[in-house]
């Protein structure tokens, strides 16, 4: 579930509030809507926040997607990892949008230590040659490889020394200690990626007190929507 979290001081007299800042009054919890994804705001009341954070936990713990507002969010720094996982998806958007401009025939490097982009492998065998991959997890591959050359007739290759020299390198996760050879290279470590302020953020996402590119990220997380799994950052800066 997304949850979005703020604050506010609690209404209704004098007790009520010294009640809350002693971080004895539950949040209020509303829902609300993001576009056509729900969502619920997380209300903790009271002026000490930390006091009343212990009751954040059984969502974390359930594994729900916690946004929080500026003020929350320096004290917590929840929103930032949320942000970095979309920016990543946006940057695996960019270079299937370079490979379909430029042609179909492309070979390139995929890198992901930990098995994180199976799927992005599917993708990019849809509409490229040749997909080597340097993963530390080769076996999470295998029904990626399956599906792949059923549908497409060819599977991922697995890079077991040196990366191949490739047009393009995708590295969501960075290059991750392995030696960058050539090729257009889209990733964090000086390639190309998109920061904070040029992601695509929906009208939906701007809402009072939140970043825009938390909300948005959220919902990514949350729903994984068709509009932001196939939407291109801002790169015109």
């Amino acid at each position: 579930m997304l949850l979005l979290v703020t604050t506010q001081i609690a209404q209704n007299g004098f007790f009520r509030r010294r009640k809350a800042d002693k971080g004895k009054l539950p949040p209020l919890i509303k829902g609300i809507s993001l576009g056509e994804h729900p969502a619920a705001m997380v209300v903790l009341q009271g002026r000490h926040i930390g006091v009343n954070l212990k009751y954040l936990r059984p969502y974390r713990q359930r594994g729900d997607v916690l946004i929080c507002d500026r003020s929350v969010d320096k004290r917590l720094g929840l929103n930032q990892s949320v942000i970095d996982e979309y920016a990543r998806r946006l940057c695996v958007n960019l270079a299937l949008h370079h490979i379909k401009t430029n042609g179909h025939a492309t070979d390139l490097v995929l890198i992901d230590h930990q098995g994180e982009c199976v799927g992005v492998a599917a993708e990019l065998l849809k509409v490229c040659n040749t997909v080597w991959v340097a993963t530390r997890r080769p076996e999470w591959f295998d029904p990626c490889a399956a599906y792949t050359r059923e549908r497409y007739g060819n599977q991922p290759l697995m890079v077991e020394t040196a990366l191949p020299l490739t047009d393009l390198v995708i590295a969501p996760y960075g290059l991750q200690n392995w030696q960058y050879r050539g090729g257009l290279l889209f990733g964090p470590n000086g390639g190309i990626f998109p920061k904070n302020e040029q992601l695509y953020l929906p009208d939906y996402a701007h809402l009072p007190d939140f970043d825009p590119a938390a909300v948005t990220a959220g919902v990514f997380a949350a729903f994984h929507p068709k509009e932001l799994m196939t939407a291109l950052p801002d790169m015109s800066e």
